[in-house]
Formats: structure tokens, sequence, C-alpha cells
């Protein structure tokens, strides 16, 4: 077993927990808006986002079809609990956001932080040996798979995103 076989789901875990908290003190500032402070929702989110993570590293990786469990992985792991970070981030923070605003704004981090699970997994591959992608195809499927998540899980959390007073 390769170290980045442990490694990598919990870096990726603790990612999300990053992701939130600065989503929770950027959101207000990007919107000229009182600054977020520490509260008790962090304490349910942080956790949640973390133990998210990990449960669809197991259930991706306990599937017995690699490939579609990497595809449910970049999806569910990727596309959904990212755009779930951002969801908890303007939720709890109670940031005023329209719902366009929380669409093209979740849209467009998750696929920041999708890019940036790519070129992470190609500077590992590269550097240790483990193969995260055996094609190109392999990356463009995960990008895909990440879209798709993002827009579901975008267009889900929309009737939840509360309208400005």
């Amino acid at each position: 077993m390769h170290w980045t076989t442990i490694a990598y789901p919990l870096i990726l875990a603790l990612g999300y927990a990053v992701v939130y908290l600065f989503l929770y003190f950027f959101f207000p500032h990007f919107f000229s808006q009182r600054a977020a402070k520490f509260s008790k929702q962090q304490l349910f989110s942080i956790p949640l986002l973390i133990f998210l993570s990990l449960l669809m590293w197991q259930v991706s990786v306990a599937m017995a079809n690699q490939e579609l469990g990497n595809r449910l992985l970049h999806a569910v792991g990727g596309g959904v609990l990212a755009s779930l970070a951002c969801f908890l981030a303007v939720k709890d923070s109670r940031v005023k956001i329209t719902k366009p605003q929380f669409f093209i704004l979740t849209v467009l981090i998750v696929t920041a932080l999708g890019v940036a699970n790519e070129l992470a997994e190609f500077f590992l591959q590269q550097t240790t040996g483990e193969i995260f992608a055996s094609t190109i195809t392999g990356t463009w499927l995960d990008l895909l798979s990440n879209t798709l998540g993002t827009l579901v899980a975008t267009l889900v959390a929309l009737p939840f995103v509360k309208k400005p007073k």
C-alpha cells in the first residue's frame, strides 16, 4: 500500500475544512458585508465535511468497479461535497447573497477546486509513481464528473439560499 492511499484522502478531507473556513470568512468581505465571526455552526459543518469526504473515499474504493467508483468519487466526493462546503459557508456566515450569485460563485469555486485536485494528482503521479490517471481521458472524465456533481448539488441547494433583505 502506497502512502498516498492513506495520506491523500486525509489531506482532501482536511482540505474541505480549510476551504469551508476560507469561504466562511471570505464571502462576507467579497459582498462588502459585516465580517463573520466564529460560530457554533462551524462545530457542526467542519466535522460533517471531513466525515463525508472520508466516507465517500471509502465507498468509492470499496466498489467492485473501480472506474465507476472513481466517477462517483469525483462527482459526489468532489463536486457535491465542495458545493456543500460553499453552501454551508454561505449559510453559516449568514452572508446576503442572491441565488444567481450563489450559483455562479459555487460553480466557479468548485471548478477551480476540481482543477487544483487534478493538478495535485498530476504532480503526485509524476513524483511518487502512484497512478491517478492512466490516460488523459481519465483526467477529463474526472473533471466532467466533478462538473456534473457541482451542477446537480448547486441546483438542489438553490431553493435553500435565503433571499437578501
